[in-house]
């Protein structure tokens, strides 16, 4: 595996079609979720639907996480060893499964992984209207 600068990032084509936010996640994020699980039984349900917004590189909170859509889950990992094993293995798997965005050892992913599917979702998502305030 390539160290580079300490950090290990697959940006792999993301596709620009709209997920269906069908109340919880779509069947991508439920496919690899459980597949995980099964062949890493030491890591944990990190999450995956959580309604927020993320902070884009101008300081702008404009975007939202791909987890409002559905579209994300984090794999808790035990130790930095699991966590490679479990980055080598969604690299290895990643058409299958059908993976976009894979972040691992980045600032605040040292303990668990942030997996995206390739359906990303657009627009103000529908859990929006479910925040305080809206």
């Amino acid at each position: 595996m390539q160290h580079r600068a300490g950090v290990l990032l697959l940006l792999a084509l993301v596709t620009a079609c709209q997920s269906e936010f069908h109340d919880l996640e779509n069947s991508a994020v439920v496919q690899v979720r459980h597949e995980v699980l099964r062949v890493f039984p030491q890591v944990r349900d990190g999450g995956s639907v959580a309604c927020r917004q993320q902070i884009g590189a101008l300081g702008d909170a404009s975007l939202w996480s791909q987890h409002a859509y559905g579209n994300a889950w984090d794999a808790a990992v035990p130790d930095l060893q699991t966590g490679d094993a479990v980055y080598e293995y969604l690299v290895a798997n990643r058409e299958r499964l059908r993976l976009g965005i894979i972040i691992w050892r980045q600032p605040d992913h040292f303990d668990h992984l942030h997996i995206e599917s390739i359906f990303q979702g657009v627009g103000t998502p529908r859990c929006a209207d479910t925040l305080p305030g809206s």
